[in-house]
């Protein structure tokens, strides 16, 4: 399993790997795209070199609504985005995903008939990192579920009933889950048979399969998840570049983001 983003070490302390949106097309033409860490005070200064910055006068505000910004725009050109969080749950977080949705500028198509607009929304999948072995009781997962589900309810984003923890004996059905996955700690993770113990008593079952094991399985599932067109017409990678282009710009220019602005201040 080969990274192609940088990742975050002990030697990358003080700077990020990924500041604003990185790309990479992979051999069978999969769009991959990282982003910077969102709401993240230590990359604050990296809109303020671009000319229309001084358009907003408070810091907080103004790295707030950049970071609303770039997240509707993963929003508008993604057929799936992945949500990490190293903890369950950051409500504030939850709260600002589905704020960037609301508002998200129209992908409509200017050729589309009046019955064909549709607003485009992508598969939302929930990652939670780190995870250790209480975070695998089927209670708990339960309980994940559950607030999730709640939470989005009313969120027209593609949620639920495609992504799911096979290895794990559920009650539910599937189709009514949220898309949810759990990654356990890499470090000390290696296979069980393969582990030298000294002490029988040392070898307890983890509540998952080694990190290798779960992380196939969930790269499995996100790249079999359906991939609907964006628009009406058929995207190659050049199409979608210039499609991601005008989308950025048109979200720069929204002015629903300064009303929101406004509202918050």
């Amino acid at each position: 399993m080969v990274a192609v983003f940088p990742v975050q070490t002990s030697e990358h302390l003080g700077h990020h790997c990924t500041r604003g949106v990185d790309l990479y097309i992979t051999a069978d033409r999969t769009i991959l795209l990282d982003v910077q860490p969102l709401l993240s005070p230590s990359i604050m200064d990296l809109f303020y070199g671009e000319k229309k910055s001084t358009e907003y006068h408070n810091i907080d505000s103004n790295f707030y609504i950049q970071s609303l910004q770039l997240v509707s725009f993963l929003l508008s050109v993604c057929h799936t985005v992945l949500l990490v969080q190293d903890w369950f749950h950051d409500a504030s977080l939850l709260r600002f995903i589905q704020t960037a949705d609301m508002l998200k500028p129209s992908t409509h198509d200017s050729k589309a008939s009046l019955e064909d607009l549709k607003d485009y929304n992508p598969q939302l999948v929930f990652v939670q990192n780190k995870c250790t072995r209480p975070d695998y009781y089927p209670d708990t997962i339960r309980d994940m579920h559950y607030l999730l589900s709640i939470l989005f309810h009313n969120s027209k984003l593609k949620h639920s009933g495609l992504v799911s923890m096979d290895f794990i004996k559920e009650d539910d059905e599937s189709a009514n889950k949220v898309n949810l996955f759990l990654i356990p700690e890499i470090e000390g993770d290696s296979n069980v048979l393969e582990r030298v113990v000294t002490d029988l008593t040392t070898l307890q079952y983890r509540g998952h399969p080694g990190w290798k094991q779960v992380c196939q399985s969930f790269c499995q599932q996100v790249m079999s998840l359906p991939r609907p067109n964006l628009t009406s017409q058929t995207f190659s990678e050049k199409n979608w570049f210039h499609f991601a282009g005008k989308t950025w710009d048109n979200i720069k220019k929204s002015n629903l983001y300064l009303e929101y602005k406004r509202l918050i201040l």
